[in-house]
């Protein structure tokens, strides 16, 4: 089934699931630094755009934009965590590649949620959304961690 013949209960508990699990991630700052490196630069650039990405995600409203929106915006995820992937390195990669898994499930789930029961889907997709601002998170901290002069949006002390 399409995303866009999906049932409108279906649709709404996917929106909620959407609204419930926004501000989990960290937010981006648009601030970076000049004196970063190429690869740290690309990288830094990759990690902003996959930010920005899970906050278009988060933001989708299913009532007003339908289906092919949050569909669009889960693909242009994805091509952001694929472009993240070939810049980053050691435990960066590790960690995007884990993000990328998560973000292959919930665009799975989204995608079979016409045969679910519309409980379920909800149940799914909450805990797959959040499973995607933890996977962030930790990309977060690792970058934080790994990228001298990358600004992570990150909060706490040096």
């Amino acid at each position: 089934m399409s995303m866009s013949h999906l049932p409108r209960r279906t649709l709404l508990a996917i929106a909620v699931a959407l609204v419930g699990v926004a501000g989990v991630a960290c937010s981006s700052d648009d601030s970076s630094s000049g004196s970063a490196t190429t690869g740290q630069s690309a990288t830094c650039s990759d990690l902003e755009q996959v930010q920005d990405d899970v906050s278009t995600l988060e933001g989708t409203d299913l009532v007003e934009d339908g289906t092919d929106a949050l569909t669009s915006n889960l693909e242009q995820l994805q091509d952001s965590l694929s472009d993240l992937a070939d810049s980053a390195s050691g435990d960066l990669k590790t960690q995007t590649d884990a993000l990328r898994s998560s973000v292959d499930q919930l665009s799975s789930t989204i995608e079979d949620a016409g045969d679910q029961p519309v409980t379920s889907t909800l149940s799914q997709v909450t805990r797959q959304l959040q499973t995607i601002g933890s996977d962030l998170n930790d990309l977060l901290g690792s970058a934080k961690d790994n990228l001298s002069n990358c600004d992570t949006g990150t909060t706490g002390g040096s």
